[in-house]
């Protein structure tokens, strides 16, 4: 609802401001003051002269009642500004300066936003102390376009569908690409509640579907997230889609992420179809499947005699690597998988390029076990999956993270949001495991900044399990030891997601080491001591404290006390000693309390 915002400085030499950067809804008015303004005229007449002459800030709550206001009240008034905000720029405690704000409604600045505008004026100052004023404002410029750019890409890609809603607007305000690819519509073909439920109801179920929402937003409201059950939607090419919805209200925005169950539901169909028919399982297995002995392949499914658009006759008796396109160094990845095949291994894992029959490239995921096959004699089956679409959307998704800014908090937590939508068994986790992690850096002695530096690290460090199936997630059941392997994964996909943001602290890499252990048992690459860092081992035992110790809906919390032993018992060994003994002194000695 911020309408316009624009920034001026004083000429040191004539005492006059100049506007500098201006956006917004009557930025272009602006256009006349590109002639300096006699700072004696903007001192003392109202907010603008009062915010540049004097280092105070200064609020207008009406513009169409305040006196200060009444010189320019029409120009607000054309451009829809209610209540404004003036604050000032300083070095060396006088106003160098002004940072000007519009805001569309009355009142329109609760204490939190003075402070966050505030905060944000001293940050200019503070950085002007510094820095040359105009290659500041000019890489300020950048830092903010980038941030807000990044926000957009990273919602563009990611591959839940998701919405979010305006209340003031009442009108939906966003809609990512994951979205119109499932259902096909774009976010002026569906923006209103008039538009959506005729678009994907029937009259008699959209009426009720409505009725429903309503009843919904005063829960989220009162800060409680809900979640709709299954339902069918009419996509824009007439299709129904089997979908889940989970809502959450996000200050004025009602974010809505959806879980596509389509696929499911076909699947279990295609499923029931192949039992009534007593077809056997291997044969219909969506997963392409090879068994290969001596070097050659001795049998194929038809789903891999499709995955490389061959059939068996041209497969049978070939070696699989005849249609494959490697470099030395993925060669040497495929003799050291048969290396570890020939040793007893098992689900090996392999990626490689497959060439199909009309010369294109695809590339395959390879689960690979040595087994017993029907003939009683060993040999090795192999599961493959055709993850092209999954390797270009996480190049796409790479090319998309360029830079997160450090202070960009409202970034960090829309995206913690998206992961608990994504697992909901551990929703609030992260926030918890980032608060508890700042507390006990401070127990340790780390300067503020660092121990804030834990708090946003915690805020996103389980990102990674959005790379993980949704179905795994919210799993009621205990997890196979595939499904557990992947879940595992959720470190390293963390870390390939924020490795290329500059962050200050060293995100990505405490991250991807949240789960190492000082013995070297941890995972993904088996560290050990003070191979990890510092930051890690602070938020290792973060996270174990608070998942041990909350309830999660498959069973209940575990308790402090049995947490607590589970960390003093592992000091050492698996948790670093002094950042234990911070924990022991926090909850024993300090009497104090977990983040709730």
């Amino acid at each position: 609802h911020m309408r316009m915002c624009w920034m001026g400085l004083t000429d040191p030499q004539t005492g006059v401001i100049h506007p500098v950067h201006a956006c917004g809804h009557g930025a272009e008015s602006l256009q006349g003051l590109n002639m300096p303004l006699p700072s004696a005229r903007l001192q003392g007449q109202g907010a603008m002269g009062t915010a540049g002459g004097e280092p105070h800030p200064v609020w207008i709550d009406d513009v169409q009642a305040d006196a200060q206001a009444a010189h320019w009240r029409d120009h607000a008034e054309r451009y829809g500004w209610r209540s404004s905000a003036r604050l000032p720029i300083t070095r060396g405690g006088h106003a160098i300066g002004t940072l000007a704000f519009y805001h569309a409604h009355v009142g329109g600045y609760a204490p939190e936003i003075r402070s966050l505008l505030e905060g944000l004026a001293r940050q200019i100052s503070f950085a002007l102390e510094k820095f040359d004023i105009q290659a500041e404002v000019q890489a300020q410029q950048k830092r903010v376009l980038a941030a807000s750019v990044h926000l957009q890409q990273v919602l563009e890609a990611i591959p839940v569908p998701i919405l979010s809603y305006s209340l003031s607007q009442q009108r939906f305000s966003f809609i990512n690409q994951a979205q119109r690819r499932w259902l096909g519509y774009e976010l002026d073909e569906v923006a209103t509640w008039s538009q959506w439920f005729p678009a994907m109801y029937s009259a008699e179920v959209g009426q009720e579907r409505r009725q429903q929402w309503e009843k919904m937003i005063p829960l989220m409201q009162q800060g409680q997230p809900v979640e709709m059950p299954e339902t069918m939607l009419r996509s824009k090419s007439g299709a129904l889609r089997a979908g889940r919805v989970r809502a959450t209200l996000v200050g004025d925005e009602i974010v809505l992420a959806w879980t596509d169950l389509t696929e499911i539901r076909q699947q279990g169909k295609e499923l029931q179809e192949s039992e009534r028919r007593f077809r056997s399982m291997v044969e219909n297995a969506v997963t392409g499947m090879y068994v290969r002995r001596g070097g050659t392949l001795i049998y194929v499914n038809d789903s891999f005699c499709r995955l490389l658009g061959r059939s068996a006759d041209e497969l049978l008796g070939h070696e699989l690597t005849e249609f494959a396109d490697l470099s030395p160094q993925e060669w040497q990845k495929v003799l050291e998988a048969r290396a570890q095949l020939q040793a007893g291994g098992r689900n090996v894992p392999l990626e490689v390029r497959l060439r199909l029959k009309d010369g294109s490239l695809m590339e395959a995921s390879i689960q690979m076990s040595t087994v017993e096959w029907d003939d009683g004699q060993p040999a090795v089956i192999g599961l493959a999956d055709d993850i092209t679409a999954r390797k270009r959307a996480a190049a796409e998704i790479d090319s998309y993270v360029h830079r997160l800014e450090a202070s960009m908090q409202a970034t960090l937590r829309a995206v913690a949001t998206m992961v608990e939508l994504r697992d909901p068994y551990t929703a609030g986790h992260e926030q918890r495991v980032g608060l508890l992690a700042a507390d006990i850096a401070r127990e340790l002695g780390w300067p503020e900044e660092r121990c804030k530096d834990m708090e946003m690290i915690g805020l996103v460090h389980d990102i990674g399990k959005i790379a993980i199936p949704a179905e795994i997630l919210s799993k009621p059941t205990r997890l196979t030891s595939i499904e557990m392997q992947l879940v595992r994964e959720h470190a390293q996909a963390g870390y390939d997601i924020l490795k290329g943001v500059p962050f200050e602290a060293p995100v990505a890499e405490v991250i991807r080491q949240h789960h190492e252990r000082m013995d070297g048992s941890g995972y993904p690459r088996g560290l050990t001591g003070e191979e990890i860092l510092p930051e890690a081992r602070v938020l290792a035992v973060a996270d174990v404290l608070e998942s041990m110790a909350a309830h999660r809906p498959y069973r209940p919390a575990l308790g402090l006390n049995v947490a607590l032993q589970e960390l003093v018992q592992g000091q050492g060994t698996l948790y670093d000693q002094e950042v234990v003994e911070a924990v022991v002194r926090l909850l024993r000695d300090k009497a104090y309390v977990l983040p709730q």
